[in-house]
């Protein structure tokens, strides 16, 4: 696997998130199905404040195996927060809780 994941994070931490976002990008075209890589481009996507195409990256992870994964629908709830929908974040955070309990989630609940 090229370094382009680690790079990617290194950006983020510099608040670079652009860049991030295109190295995460450039490592999804290579394996176009690791839940790894797309929850990292939907939490660059979020940052950006792209929440609606965060939730479809977060939504094709779920399909490529991440259905399972609280991180998914952790990171699901927090786009449909910032898009004010409370009814789907609630909803995802609940699931999120349902595979496993998480500090983060329920402080997000509250």
């Amino acid at each position: 696997m090229p370094a382009f994941p680690s790079a990617g994070l290194i950006r983020r931490q510099q608040g670079r998130i652009t860049e991030s976002l295109q190295l995460f990008q450039a490592a999804l075209c290579l394996s176009p199905r690791s839940v790894r890589i797309l929850k990292q481009v939907a939490r660059s996507l979020q940052l950006l404040g792209k929440h609606k195409q965060a939730l479809s990256v977060l939504e094709q992870a779920v399909v490529c195996g991440g259905g399972e994964d609280w991180e998914v629908h952790h990171a699901k709830g927090v786009c449909y927060l910032f898009r004010r929908d409370l009814d789907e974040a609630i909803e995802a955070f609940e699931e999120a809780n349902s595979i496993h309990r998480h500090d983060d989630t329920y402080v997000q609940l509250g």
